[in-house]
């Protein structure tokens, strides 16, 4: 028995018994501790709004969703970015719907009118990625730099500089 199934008590054996390898197990906890399915659900149901009324839900589900559990998406966060196979097995399953509804949402906008041209998934980063970066270093920030902004306001304040910065480029074609 490992010191984390002690801890949890529960036996590996138990584990295995539920969730027959790592890649399973880690995608029951992508799919039951990450805001994925429920923004894929939003941005597919929102298509056709525009940004100001879209990017804003989407980081208040965040911030519904992922900074209650902050320390458990840290850890998936950092097992997919190492890159091990059974994690990008996992994630692939939970993050490429997620994707593609994100890059279809993207696009739609750019042709619409409403969004800076680039790649739709570098445009997705560059929406969601500050206010991830806030809710991960948010359990240091505040006491170190006494950061006492709560995560729903901070969700509304991304959300309108992301708006700002995504904004189409009149200058571009």
């Amino acid at each position: 028995m490992t010191a984390r199934s002690r801890a949890s008590g529960v036996s590996r054996a138990s584990v295995y018994r539920l969730y027959p390898g790592r890649s399973a197990l880690f995608a029951a906890l992508l799919a039951a501790e990450s805001p994925f399915a429920e923004v894929s659900a939003t941005l597919h149901r929102l298509h056709d709004r525009p940004p100001d009324e879209v990017l804003p839900q989407v980081l208040r589900i965040l911030d519904r969703v992922a900074a209650p559990r902050i320390g458990v998406l840290r850890a998936l966060m950092l097992e997919v970015s190492v890159g091990t196979p059974e994690a990008v097995e996992a994630a692939e399953a939970a993050l490429r719907p997620m994707f593609g509804e994100v890059a279809a949402y993207f696009a739609g906008q750019m042709e619409a009118g409403t969004v800076r041209r680039m790649h739709p998934l570098l445009a997705g980063q560059a929406f969601v990625g500050p206010f991830l970066l806030h809710l991960v270093s948010r359990p240091f920030m505040v006491p170190i730099a006494h950061l006492e902004v709560d995560t729903a306001r901070a969700a509304d304040e991304f959300a309108r500089v992301a708006l700002r910065g995504l904004a189409p480029d009149p200058t571009e074609e």
